[in-house]
């Protein structure tokens, strides 16, 4: 496909998501376009997945915290971003940190041919290979790591290729149930919440709110509008901790070796994230002057055809994400922002307190978790 067709059909997709996302999240409480654009087939469609869902739902196994390896789903109820990868990279690092054999499973989702059978995850496998988040997740941590549309399947096969595993991690599957979970664990943006709390293809939701009232725990990420704090009321019951994002510095896409930006160089910051504004409010936060941005759909392959000669000697930025799509073909002043997620004390002690295992404290204190 050509420069200019692949831009076409870029720019399609990115107006498409974005009426959806403004629909379902800019104007939350007026569903009367959405309503008038599915208007004959929306209905159809929200009853089938409301049927399914409840025939999966009655398919859900809870595994017994007896069982090894523990299971931690790590997942959501919208479609988009809202912080699983690095709530799961979180979460990685803080049970490595406590002495546990951890490992990860997922579905691979980017990458150009989708795993029908369990795959082991090398350090030589690419993005295109695994998908992104599954290469930024290795990239990241040393752990063992299987990807599979079949879920329970690379929970079976990862288990056989590390016996002594004490925790597996799911980067997203809660509506996989075919996989058997100990936790589950719904992470939130505490920007966008829910939308306009309505199921697909109306809003936002994969499952009605009142799926929060299963759920092991709430994670939210992120400052909580009133919007989400009220959508939360009714599920007070359910523990909820926060999380906020801390900024790690600049790295190199070709190197991953730190790196400082320089303030003469023209720069130019491109992502490809499920909500870019996020990205461009970190760079603006570190004041980063940005002269140009450039956006792409979510989870979008990158080709060097997408980049100008002259961008290839510039400095550019990017989200991590990014930058493992990048590395074959990465400038030398090309960089990615590094961030991570820091949470309260109270969710390692509940956390630790529902896999059965004595917290250790002072293992990953961090400068949030004293506050």
């Amino acid at each position: 496909m050509s420069r200019k067709n692949r831009s076409i059909k870029r720019g399609i997709r990115r107006r498409l998501e974005s009426t959806l996302t403004h629909h379902w999240y800019q104007s939350p409480d007026d569903i009367s376009m959405m309503k008038s654009l599915f208007v004959g087939a929306g209905r159809p469609i929200e009853r089938q997945l409301s049927t399914l869902l409840r025939s999966r739902m009655r398919r859900r196994k809870k595994r017994l915290v007896s069982e090894k390896p523990a299971v931690i789903v790590v997942g959501n109820l919208t479609v988009g971003g809202s912080g699983k990868t690095p709530v799961t990279i979180m979460l990685a690092e803080f049970l490595l940190a406590q002495g546990l054999k951890v490992g990860l499973i997922s579905r691979g989702y980017g990458a150009k041919k989708p795993h029908r059978q369990p795959h082991w995850v090398i350090p030589a496998d690419r993005a295109e290979d695994v998908g992104d988040e599954a290469r930024l997740l290795t990239q990241r941590l040393d752990i063992p790591m299987v990807v599979s549309v079949r879920r329970l399947e690379a929970l079976n096969y990862l288990c056989q290729r590390a016996p002594d595993l004490d925790v597996v991690l799911s980067d997203d599957g809660l509506q996989h149930y075919a996989l058997p979970r100990t936790i589950e664990c719904v992470v939130v943006d505490g920007e966008k919440g829910f939308g306009n709390a309505q199921c697909l293809p109306f809003g936002p939701l994969r499952e009605p709110m009142s799926r929060l009232n299963q759920v092991d725990c709430v994670l939210i990420t992120g400052q909580q509008t009133k919007r989400t704090q009220e959508q939360l009321l009714p599920f007070q019951n359910i523990p909820q901790f926060t999380c906020q994002l801390e900024l790690d510095g600049f790295f190199s896409v070709q190197t991953s070796k730190p790196i400082a930006p320089s303030e003469s160089q023209p720069k130019t910051a491109i992502t490809g994230i499920a909500h870019p504004d996020k990205f461009f409010s970190a760079l603006s936060s570190l004041n980063i002057p940005v002269e140009h941005c450039r956006t792409y759909p979510d989870h979008y392959r990158y080709q060097v055809s997408d980049f100008t000669a002259n961008e290839f000697k510039q400095l550019l930025v990017m989200t991590e994400k990014d930058a493992v799509k990048c590395r074959e073909f990465a400038g030398e002043h090309w960089c990615y922002l590094k961030v991570s997620l820091q949470t309260q004390h109270l969710f390692w002690v509940y956390l630790m307190e529902q896999l059965g295992y004595e917290y250790k404290y002072g293992a990953t204190m961090s400068a949030f978790e004293e506050r």
